[in-house]
């Protein structure tokens, strides 16, 4: 999950309701990964500390098979999309500027799964 605002709390807190378990889920916002210990945190954000040694949102994506992005347009580079799993879920949603723009995260992994905010964007 990149961000760490209102939208990012709620879309995890779905998540938690339909069963994906919170050890699943990073959170990133923009001071890397929200974990256990780290400075400059406050009470919401505190719920979604993870205890998993990532501490970028580089490291979190490794391996890792959906991006939900809530952020900020570019947060997600094309070398990101590289370090996930095979035809990855990429949720771009920032508005006007999107996460990533889908024809670099399909240079990648042509298979991908990709939507944004945008409805100029084919979803």
């Amino acid at each position: 999950m990149s961000g760490a605002g209102a939208a990012a709390i709620a879309t995890i807190n779905l998540f938690h309701d339909y069963g994906v378990l919170k050890e699943n889920i990073v959170m990133c916002d923009t001071n890397g990964v929200i974990y256990k210990g780290r400075k400059s945190m406050n009470e919401w954000k505190e719920k979604f500390a993870t205890d998993r040694p990532e501490r970028t949102l580089s490291e979190a994506l490794k391996g890792a098979d959906v991006f939900i992005g809530v952020s900020v347009g570019g947060a997600l580079k094309k070398e990101d999309v590289a370090l996930m799993n095979k035809d990855p879920i990429i949720f771009a949603m920032a508005n006007p500027t999107p996460e990533i723009d889908p024809a670099l995260a399909r240079a990648v992994w042509p298979g991908a799964i990709i939507a944004t905010g945008r409805s100029d964007y084919a979803n």
